[in-house]
């Protein structure tokens, strides 16, 4: 009895065994025989369901998201350029005084108290506008300057920044 039991233990795992390989099998070789054969009805098909899901998502997104505000629709106030002939030099920004920039100021009350920054960036994140402006001080050192939705939130020296990056 148990040499029975032991036969066909033995003879259903590699019958399971084989089974298994051939659904495998079976899988690989139609999907290598659709690739090569005219299996374009099957990409036209899953095509055409993402093609719908997209028009679904878009009409889901417009019809009922807010629109997230974004650098070119904040207002800002622009800074006007200056315009500048061929071959003469953009004139350098007034040094500042890195002590007259605390946080809390606004961007307007920052632009009349130290004029132009020498370099600007923005970017959005988490639905706030985030601006960075340099500066360059009366000191020969450069203030960054980091506004969260047009209040200053953060004026470091480059040289301070540079030796908290050299402590850590």
């Amino acid at each position: 009895m148990r040499l029975l039991r032991s036969f066909f233990l033995i003879l259903g795992g590699a019958m399971t065994a084989s089974g298994q390989a051939a659904v495998e099998s079976a899988i690989g070789t139609a999907g290598a025989a659709g690739a090569s054969s005219g299996a374009a009805g099957a990409g036209k098909a899953a095509g055409g369901v993402f093609g719908s899901l997209t028009k679904v998502l878009e009409r889901t997104a417009t019809s009922t998201a807010k629109p997230s505000p974004s650098p070119s629709t904040t207002s800002i106030p622009a800074m006007a350029p200056v315009p500048i002939a061929a071959g003469e030099k953009a004139p350098a920004s007034k040094p500042i005084d890195a002590s007259v920039v605390v946080a809390g100021l606004t961007r307007a009350r920052l632009v009349e108290l130290c004029g132009s920054p020498t370099s600007a960036t923005q970017k959005t994140r988490a639905g706030s506008v985030i601006e960075t402006l340099w500066y360059n001080t009366t000191t020969g050192d450069e203030l960054e300057v980091q506004l969260t939705d047009g209040t200053v939130t953060l004026a470091i020296l480059a040289s301070d920044k540079q030796r908290a990056r050299a402590a850590n």
